[in-house]
């Protein structure tokens, strides 16, 4: 984190402003082989004290009572009506029931989770024995005034099959001369069997083998989503002028690879007759903000509260990053002080209206936070936001600052400390 920092003392308002710019940090999840119960989870509802069978019926009994589930789904038991408990028959530890629900009434919800495959009894401990784990003896007492219930839980679908590989497309193609192109795909493993996407990779021409091509990476920069865009750049400097096949194919969590491949046909050519290079090389920038001085100037005293408006020269936030990740501008202040008096900070207000942003280069301005007049107590405020893929360039944007002075202050020359800070990201 850079912070540049400079701090100004003023008859009317004592100054201090840094620029802050946060680092970006990646970080890579590696998933290993699992069964994914988050992708097809569902929650069910069970209704306490309805009539199991007869909805609307108000009785000791759950309704429904009797579930078929999968791994990784979640029962809710809604409180219909009457007081009543959901208490597990099994006990791993004697005399503790593995899971149980505190003694509730209406409006009220337990939930409970599944990962494990089998067959789940539970009943009522205030409206039902708990004579037996057997699931038969459960199912034989539901809808015959004993609160119980049942559910079975069946063992989630494992993820065998790979993901598909689509979209592969090369840029430029021809080459023309470049050294390099662009390759891009998609990798989606939605329609087959819907786990997370974990690697990608191509090779030109002869399959090396599954898992021994080129890695590729995640357009968004970490494999977390059942689809994903992947790009590498790829090195064509050494190959003969011709044309070349490259295939892309992916590996979802599970470890399962694509079944096919998908291929874009790549022509590695010379430049044009007469054409030559034009290169550039752009290095990053980074995010910086120059501000002005707040001064209120000097206000006799009259006996009653007065409030002066002043605007400050311009302030410009930059954004030479390049990265598109977006910015933001926080301003905090403290109280107003001189010798013997205060003026409290809830009397230093900001505004910063949308048509005094103005673009001196750059793509979509950043917007206001502040529309109208907000106090600088409490936490930073912030007041100026450009969105992801916004506001990356040169903007100008001097705020309104409002002053009310109570009329019982004490004369003399008030300062505080004006924070403002520039931080990456929206």
């Amino acid at each position: 984190m850079n912070t540049r920092s400079k701090q100004r003392k003023w008859l009317g308002l004592a100054w201090k402003a840094s620029a802050v710019v946060s680092a970006v940090v990646l970080v890579v999840v590696a998933l290993g082989s699992r069964v994914d119960y988050t992708a097809e989870a569902a929650t069910f509802n069970v209704n306490v004290g309805e009539r199991h069978g007869v909805p609307g019926n108000i009785d000791d009994e759950f309704n429904s009572a009797i579930l078929t589930i999968t791994e990784g789904d979640t029962v809710d038991w809604d409180w219909y009506a009457g007081v009543h408990d959901v208490t597990a028959y099994t006990e791993t530890v004697p005399g503790t029931p593995d899971w149980q629900s505190s003694t509730m009434t209406g409006p009220s919800t337990f939930s409970q989770t599944f990962n494990t495959a089998g067959v789940v009894t539970y009943y009522c401990t205030i409206h039902s024995a708990r004579s037996a784990a057997a699931p038969g003896v459960v199912v034989a007492n539901i809808g015959s005034n004993e609160m119980v219930g049942i559910i079975t839980v069946n063992a989630a679908p494992v993820d065998s099959t790979g993901p598909l590989a689509s979209g592969a497309a090369a840029l430029p193609n021809p080459t023309n001369g470049a050294a390099s192109t662009t390759l891009t795909a998609t990798i989606d493993d939605t329609t087959t069997g819907g786990s997370t996407i974990a690697a990608a990779e191509y090779f030109i021409g002869a399959d090396p083998g599954v898992g021994l091509g080129t890695a590729m990476a995640a357009a968004d920069a970490s494999f977390n989503s059942v689809s994903e865009n992947v790009t590498v750049s790829v090195d064509v400097s050494l190959l003969a002028d011709g044309p070349y096949s490259l295939f892309v194919r992916g590996q979802d969590s599970e470890g399962n690879w694509s079944a096919a491949t998908d291929s874009v046909a790549l022509t590695v050519s010379p430049p044009p007759a007469g054409a030559e290079d034009v290169s550039i090389t752009l290095t990053s920038g980074s995010l910086s903000l120059t501000t002005n001085p707040v001064n209120f100037g000097v206000l006799a005293s009259t006996g009653l509260d007065q409030t002066v408006d002043v605007t400050p020269l311009d302030w410009v936030g930059i954004d030479a990053t390049g990265t598109g990740a977006g910015w933001n501008v926080t301003v905090s202040s403290t109280d107003l002080t001189t010798v013997g008096g205060t003026i409290a900070v809830d009397n230093l207000k900001l505004q910063l209206l949308d048509v005094n942003i103005v673009p001196v280069s750059g793509n979509a301005k950043p917007l206001s936070q502040v529309t109208s007049y907000q106090p600088l107590s409490g936490a930073a405020l912030k007041i100026l936001s450009a969105a992801a893929t916004t506001g990356m360039g040169l903007y100008v944007f001097p705020p309104d600052f409002r002053l009310t002075v109570p009329a019982e202050s004490v004369p003399g020359a008030y300062a505080a400390f004006l924070t403002v800070s520039i931080n990456s990201g929206p």
